[in-house]
């Protein structure tokens, strides 16, 4: 498990978001809700601004993560980006959500044995978000991965974060969980 808190989050709502953020993105990212689509945003050239993922949570509202050192760009490019009329409203949640990434080939084991949620492939395939709960905390989970392995992050409310780091952890001894800094990601 990493405490990636630092990564950036934003909500993008309104009845034009899907048509900015398509705009903005390589990827068509406004397509079924509860997908997760990993993308890039490039200036006119075609030079990488921004590398990110986009979840469509609802119709008219999104989820942007994007790395902690273009924090700035990406909250600046959803500002700018011309609007022609379209209504988007975007909001940094980024110190209120606490995102814990579990990695690895027990996370769903470990995940499921904590959860009345169902982990399986077919409930929650790659590339797909949905509510889960463990302990006394629902919250939004990806499944998503970064390491090349089988993984989830889990974006928690930031006053339920320390909760579900001991839960994770309570249950994680029997899958051997272990706590990993950034640079054994990066290594990964």
């Amino acid at each position: 498990v990493m405490d990636m808190s630092l990564m950036s989050k934003f909500l993008v709502q309104g009845p034009d978001s899907g048509t900015i953020l398509n705009r903005l993105s390589v990827s068509e990212v406004d397509g079924d809700t509860g997908k997760v689509v990993y993308t890039q945003w490039c200036d006119t050239d075609g030079g990488l601004l921004a590398d990110l993922t986009v979840t469509k949570l609802a119709e008219g509202k999104f989820l942007v993560v994007s790395s902690d050192v273009i924090h700035r760009r990406v909250d600046t490019m959803l500002r700018r980006e011309p609007r022609d009329g379209e209504v988007a409203i975007t909001s940094d949640v980024t110190s209120g959500t606490t995102l814990l990434s579990v990695q690895g080939p027990a996370s769903r084991d470990l995940l499921a044995s904590l959860s009345p949620d169902d982990w399986s492939d077919e409930a929650f395939p790659y590339l797909s978000a949905r509510e889960v709960e463990i302990g006394s905390s629902r919250f939004l989970a990806l499944r998503v991965t970064y390491v090349g392995e089988l993984g989830y992050e889990l974006h928690v409310p930031a006053d339920q974060g320390a909760s579900v780091w001991e839960s994770l952890f309570e249950g994680g001894a029997a899958h051997g969980l272990k706590p990993v800094g950034l640079l054994a990601m990066s290594s990964l």
